[in-house]
């Protein structure tokens, strides 16, 4: 058997007992039986079970994610959402393991660099420390919500719908807030230090307007 098909079979075996039992139930000696390899045919492919698991989502998920080339972030998300849906059962069997080596631990330190990567285009004037720290702590969230999500019967095209609806809501608070720092001559109405008054209720209520109609087109 050639080393990528070794590869592929170990990985199909260790999906098909996540089937039935826990991830961290487990054993190398069971994937082995599975799939009908030795323990030294196994560790010549992998240090051990989480590496096989980083294996899995790398060779699947994040090589094929780099090859393509997503045109912006929430595409990007949308792939992910519903490549990990395909393999529901078992993402839900290696998400539910929270001790040393974790899968949450793996999908963050893999998602990082194309996070920031999106992230420097965004705010491109923020240094390297905000957006390594902001990068983190927003793969730490995504982890964990697509944990719960995982949980459910949620489909990956209804929670889609939703990122998006919430991206388009968030895009709209932010335009509205810039507009509004537009009509108080630079500063929002958040600001330290801002000496001219709040904008007005209709000075907010047009500016929500205007943020809506662009938003739209």
């Amino acid at each position: 058997m050639e080393k990528g098909n070794t590869r592929e079979a170990i990985a199909e075996s260790l999906k098909k007992l996540t089937e039935g039992k826990e991830f961290e139930k487990i054993s190398v000696g069971e994937i082995c039986e599975n799939c009908g390899i030795t323990r030294k045919s196994f560790y010549y492919h992998f240090r051990d079970k989480y590496d096989l698991v980083s294996w899995i989502f790398r060779n699947e998920f994040m090589d094929k994610a780099a090859e393509v080339g997503y045109k912006n972030f929430m595409n990007m998300i949308d792939a992910l959402l519903k490549y990990l849906a395909s393999e529901r059962t078992y993402y839900r069997s290696v998400f539910s393991y929270s001790g040393q080596n974790s899968f949450k631990d793996t999908f963050i330190e893999s998602m990082m660099p194309l996070v920031e990567c999106y992230a420097e285009i965004l705010f491109p004037a923020c240094d390297d420390r905000v957006i390594r720290t902001g990068s983190y702590f927003f793969c730490g969230g995504v982890a964990s919500m697509i944990k719960d999500w995982l949980m459910t019967n949620i489909s990956a095209e209804e929670l889609i719908e939703t990122d998006h609806y919430l991206m388009k809501e968030a895009a709209r608070i932010i335009h509205m807030q810039q507009t509004l720092k537009e009509v108080a001559g630079g500063k929002g109405p958040f600001d330290a230090g801002d000496e001219k008054p709040s904008p007005s209720l209709t000075q907010v209520m047009e500016a929500e307007k205007n943020a809506t109609k662009q938003n739209n087109e």
